[in-house]
């Protein structure tokens, strides 16, 4: 009897290794490759003093669906605007059957004193992460939160509005 018990308890401690070390083939890849910042000046008299716009570039292999999150930087997370493959803009942020590159933007207002004109301030959610000058994606896979690779953010020289 113990010994079936002892077989019974190294079969299921091999099973458990098994398991939880196999790698999933059909989970995403997605590295994080390339990532810009562009500050825009709205060049208006309002409490809104800048817009920083981001465009990340990934390489990816998704053979289901996963859908994006927000991105990190600054310590604070900022929801995904909008997502491209081969400059073809897509609607939602579900995102499936992509073997190549795909590009996402998001946008993060800066605030200064209230003025006559004021914009409704935008809240941004802490990341838990303190991430300066690199950027980072959030997206959900069967439920899952997981997170891309750090990049350097390269910005680009401001605009101006008049």
């Amino acid at each position: 009897m113990f010994r079936f018990v002892g077989v019974f308890l190294i079969f299921l401690a091999w099973l458990f290794v098994r398991t939880s070390c196999s790698v999933n083939r059909n989970e995403p890849v997605i590295v994080l490759t390339s990532a810009e910042a562009e500050d825009h000046y709205p060049g208006v008299f309002s409490n809104l003093r800048s817009v920083r716009s981001y465009t990340l570039s990934f390489s990816a292999s998704i053979t289901d669906s996963i859908l994006l999150v927000a991105i990190e930087t600054d310590s604070v997370s900022i929801p995904v605007e909008s997502w491209a493959v081969k400059d073809t803009r897509k609607s939602g942020l579900l995102v499936s059957n992509i073997d190549g590159e795909f590009t996402i933007r998001a946008s993060r207002n800066f605030y200064q004193t209230a003025h006559k004109t004021m914009v409704e301030e935008a809240v941004y959610e802490p990341s838990g992460y303190n991430i300066s000058a690199a950027v980072r994606l959030v997206y959900q896979y069967r439920g899952v939160v997981l997170r891309s690779n750090e990049v350097a953010i390269c910005v680009s020289k401001p605009v101006y509005h008049e």
